[in-house]
């Protein structure tokens, strides 16, 4: 507990100086609140899509308004599912012990290799009071460690992690087909008005203006993108994130900074095999699925990380210890 004390009372006096925490009711009462909204968001696009189709016949109309509706399904179950699910949290080892000193960042930083043989840098998280595993982030809102934290998503109101990124990748690619016969349906019953071939429909109704309106300048899925243009960016983001998965991308270096590729067409040809090969759907598409306010949940871990050399006691080369200074 003193140790404690000191440490909160040395970050205050400015050198290790964090980030304002949110309240334990903000933490409680936001995230849920958050992914309500969304759902209710895809509610209001479908409500207001079939009040201004409403006048739709013939079984093109139908199948749309089908089709339009159950993607606005699959998208809100999606939500749900990756607002619900543990984004994955790592195990503490409790024979790894915490560093001397938290606030020494020397000491709070390690260089570790994978089973791979891959070094990587290894930081103690002292809120977590665990050494983080492999590209695994520490998200303020939540107060916690997230396994292949990718970020915050304010719209799921949850952190994207490893157990859960399916259902948001999910969710985009249902939200953005899901627009895409929104306006398709849109389109449909303008044409059975007659609006491609005649002034007079825009004349005698509002339905065509109110159509273009909807569709084109209202920023109903986000305030920077209105409904058309939503379709292909949701869509498109899905997928690209699907992919990312499957290939088990990685866009940060060893640092922890941006991931810098010096040869960007030998980057792409790898990354299309191993999203051919699923390198990362074990992680990503298989992993555990537990409930995220269930305590000590999504026990799985991220594959472990070996001891160093130096801590096995192998005798190392003047261009390994080059190496592990550098990434110090």
């Amino acid at each position: 507990m003193a140790s404690d004390a000191n440490r909160r009372m040395g970050d205050a006096g400015g050198k290790n100086k964090r980030r304002p925490q949110p309240s334990r009711n903000e933490r409680l009462f936001l995230p849920p609140l958050s992914a309500l909204a969304t759902c209710s968001l895809v509610v209001l696009v479908l409500v207001i899509s079939g009040w201004l189709c409403r006048g739709a016949t013939g079984e093109v109309a139908v199948n749309l308004r089908t089709a339009t509706v159950a993607l606005g399904c699959a998208a809100m179950a999606s939500c749900l599912l990756c607002h619900m699910v543990d984004p994955g949290k790592p195990r503490p080892d409790p024979h790894d012990v915490a560093p001397t000193d938290e606030d020494d960042e020397a000491q709070r930083v390690r260089v570790r290799h994978m089973s791979g043989g891959k070094a990587f840098r290894q930081k103690w998280c002292r809120d977590c009071r665990i050494w983080r595993p492999p590209r695994c982030g520490h998200c303020r809102f939540c107060g916690r460690c997230v396994l292949r934290l990718d970020h915050h998503c304010g719209f799921m109101g949850t952190c994207i992690g490893e157990h859960n990124m399916r259902f948001f990748a999910a969710f985009l690619f249902f939200a953005g087909l899901g627009i895409s016969f929104v306006v398709a349906s849109s389109l449909h019953y303008m044409h059975q008005l007659g609006c491609w071939s005649s002034i007079q429909p825009w004349t005698e109704r509002f339905q065509p203006v109110a159509i273009i309106a909807f569709l084109f300048f209202c920023p109903v899925p986000c305030p920077c993108c209105s409904v058309a243009a939503g379709s292909p960016l949701f869509s498109l983001a899905g997928i690209a994130l699907g992919g990312m998965m499957l290939a088990d991308t990685e866009i940060k270096d060893e640092g922890g900074g941006q991931r810098k590729i010096t040869d960007p067409t030998a980057f792409a040809l790898g990354e299309i095999k191993a999203g051919l090969t699923c390198r990362g759907g074990r992680a990503y598409c298989c992993g555990p699925l537990s409930l995220r306010w269930v305590p000590d949940a999504s026990k799985a871990v991220s594959p472990p990380a070996l001891p160093s050399a130096v801590e096995m006691g192998i005798p190392q080369s003047e261009d390994e210890t080059d190496e592990q200074l550098a990434l110090l």
